[in-house]
C-alpha cells in the first residue's frame, strides 16, 4: 500500500501520526510484499509558527514539495491520500481512478466575529450563516456529495463540534470518523508535584482576543485577592493581547514569558500543577491539551474548544 500525507505544511502536529503511518505501511510491505511506500507531501502555504518545522529538522519521514514531480505523482495516483487542504478538484480526480482520500477538518461553521470599533462591541454570529454565501455554498453542497456518494471517501472530525457542523451540512454520521491532532509522546520520567502549596498554573498559546486568556488573569487576580496566596500563573506567547494581560496583571503572580521553542514548553509543563485552556469556539483543537497530558499535568478547559470537549472528562 502506498500512502501519502498531503498537508499544509510539515506541522509538528502531524508528525507523530506520519511515522506511526510509515512504520506500519513498512511492515505491511515487509509481510506481504508488493509495492508500499510512504510520503509526506508539503503544500507550503504557511502554518502557524510554533508548530511549522524545517526540512533541516529530524523529522523522521521522507517529506517531498508539492512542486516536484514526485509529490505530484503521489497525491494523484497512490493508494490512499490524508489530506486537510479542501482540494475538491482533486478529489474527484482520485476518485475516478478509485483512490481513497481521507478529508480530516476542523470545524467549517466557525463563529463570524464582528467587531464595532466605534462603539468598543464585539460578539459572533453562528457559523453556519456561511451557507448564505453562493460560493461557500457550491463548495460545501459539492464536497457533501463527495463524501456521501464515493465509496472511498472518509471524513475525519477534529474533535465533536467539527462533526457537528458536518452533520449539518448533510454528511452522514456513519461517513464520519473522530480525530484529532497527534502529539509527541511526553517525558518517560514520572510526574513529580513541587512540595510547594502554591498551586502552578500554565497557559501555552497565541495571546488572541478568542482564547480567553484575560479571563484567566482576571481568575488568579481575583484569587489572589480574597486569599492573598497560594496560586501563580505562568504564561507562554506572543500576540496583540499581551500589553493589555501585562497591565491587568501587574502586582500579582503572574510571570509573562515569549514564545518558547516545543521542547522548552514541554520542560514547563513537568514542573507545574495544571494547565488551563479558556478558548472559546474558535479554537478548533488545541493541542496544547495533548501536551499537557503527555507530560502528566492536570487540565482545565472549556467545553467549547475541540481537545478539551473530545479529551477530558465533563
Amino acid at each position: 500500500m502506498t500512502v501519502v500525507f498531503y498537508m499544509n505544511c510539515v506541522s509538528a502536529h502531524q508528525l507523530p501520526l506520519a511515522r506511526e503511518v510509515a512504520k506500519l505501511v513498512v511492515r505491511n510491505q515487509c509481510l506481504e510484499g508488493g509495492e508500499s511506500g510512504f510520503l509526506y507531501v508539503d503544500a507550503g502555504v504557511g502554518g502557524q509558527p510554533m508548530q511549522t518545522l524545517k526540512a533541516s529538522d529530524d523529522l523522521g519521514v521522507k517529506v517531498a514539495k508539492i512542486d516536484t514531480d514526485e509529490a505530484r505523482e503521489a497525491v494523484e495516483t497512490w493508494d490512499v491520500v490524508v489530506t486537510g487542504l479542501r482540494d475538491l478538484e482533486l478529489f474527484e480526480r482520485r476518485e475516478s481512478k478509485g483512490l481513497r482520500t481521507f478529508y480530516y477538518s476542523e470545524r467549517w461553521f466557525k463563529p463570524i466575529e464582528i467587531r464595532l470599533k466605534s462603539f468598543g462591541l464585539r460578539f459572533y454570529l453562528p457559523g453556519w450563516i456561511r451557507m448564505f454565501i453562493p460560493s461557500y455554498r457550491r463548495m460545501a453542497k459539492r464536497f457533501v456529495r463527495w463524501s456521501n456518494t464515493v465509496p472511498g471517501a472518509c471524513v475525519l472530525a477534529i474533535g465533536p463540534w467539527a462533526k457537528k457542523d458536518f452533520i449539518r451540512m448533510g454528511v452522514p454520521p456513519g461517513k464520519i470518523y473522530p480525530w484529532g491532532y497527534f502529539v509527541e509522546p511526553g517525558c518517560t520520567a514520572p510526574f513529580k508535584k513541587s512540595d510547594s502549596a502554591t498551586l502552578r498554573l500554565l497557559w501555552c498559546g497565541r495571546l488572541l482576543d478568542w482564547k480567553c486568556v484575560g479571563d484567566v488573569v482576571r481568575a488568579v487576580v481575583e484569587y489572589v485577592g480574597l486569599k492573598s496566596k497560594g496560586i501563580s500563573l505562568t504564561i507562554v506567547g506572543d500576540g496583540p493581547e499581551r500589553v493589555r494581560l501585562v497591565k491587568i496583571a501587574q502586582g500579582f503572580p503572574i510571570t509573562f514569558m515569549p514564545s518558547q521553542p516545543m521542547g522548552k514548553i514541554r520542560e514547563l509543563m513537568r514542573t507545574h500543577d495544571t494547565l488551563v485552556l479558556a478558548s472559546n469556539a474558535c479554537e478548533g483543537w488545541g493541542a496544547v491539551v495533548n501536551e499537557a497530558l503527555e507530560e502528566g499535568m492536570n487540565v482545565i478547559g472549556t467545553y467549547e474548544a475541540g481537545a478539551s470537549a473530545a479529551i477530558l472528562p465533563r
